[in-house]
């Protein structure tokens, strides 16, 4: 008897409540997914911009305090900092 009781538990919780817990699924699922991907492609050029060019341009400084001509002449011949043909 309890078998039979358990069993039409959930066959019946599976009948009235799996379109909820599915259609849950696909909300949160369609929401965080369509906001991380656009997060990622929209902030991470932002974040490593942030992150890659204060330390590119202090030690440009500092190469050029230390090497003088030398450096000058490294950037006479190769002008790209960190990304080529770009910047």
């Amino acid at each position: 008897m309890l078998y039979v009781v358990l069993f039409t538990w959930f066959v019946c919780d599976y009948l009235v409540f799996e379109h909820v817990h599915l259609y849950t699924y696909d909300f949160v699922a369609e929401r965080v997914g369509f906001k991380l991907v656009w997060g990622c492609l929209c902030w991470y050029p932002l974040y490593y911009v942030a992150l890659l060019v204060p330390p590119e341009r202090a030690d440009d400084r500092r190469c050029a305090q230390k090497y003088g001509r030398l450096w000058r002449q490294y950037r006479n011949e190769v002008p790209w900092r960190i990304v080529p043909r770009i910047y």
